[in-house]
């Protein structure tokens, strides 16, 4: 089911923030809509039934929105486990990754519904973004999965004159 046949692509935002391409079971169904904080859904991917891959650029490491400022990603990882309150618990230590979209510092954890969620919390060209696989069942290979699209990254500059329309 996790078979990579489609190539999703995340045009440049035109702000500075990269692009990015990377192969998936599917289409992403995310709008790309921006939030009142300047992040932005980049894709939401169907990998399976009951498993899901998103990804989300918070927007620029430093920058502030109310009384939050976005954090370094090996900071921000930390700081997400250490929010979590029951019925979410964290499942393992952090750990850093090496993946094409660059060094991640991912995290775990579980719900009380049996759902599992992991987050790579990677940072590229003073970007922030989050790479989350959420399941409900099967998670290491959900993890897996997730695994085998960031090995498929690649990154769009935002000074690409071409822009690179997405496939379905």
């Amino acid at each position: 089911p996790y078979a990579r046949t489609h190539r999703v692509v995340v045009a440049p935002l035109g702000d500075g923030r990269p692009g990015d391409s990377f192969w998936a079971p599917g289409p992403s169904k995310a709008t790309g809509s921006l939030g009142p904080d300047g992040s932005r859904t980049d894709a939401t991917v169907t990998l399976s039934e009951g498993t899901h891959m998103l990804v989300v650029c918070l927007g620029r490491v430093g920058s502030r929105w109310r009384d939050h400022e976005v954090e370094p990603a090996a900071q921000r990882v930390e700081a997400a486990r250490a929010a979590y309150v029951e019925p979410r618990r964290a499942l393992g230590p952090v750990d850093q990754v090496p993946t094409a979209a660059g060094t991640g510092w991912r995290t775990t954890c579980l719900y009380g519904n049996g759902r599992a969620l992991t987050d790579t919390h990677i940072d590229h060209d003073g970007w922030a973004f989050i790479i989350g696989v959420l399941s409900t069942s099967w998670h290491t290979r959900a993890v897996e999965a997730l695994d085998g699209i960031l090995a498929t990254w690649q990154w769009i500059p935002d000074d690409v004159d071409e822009r690179v329309q997405p496939e379905s």
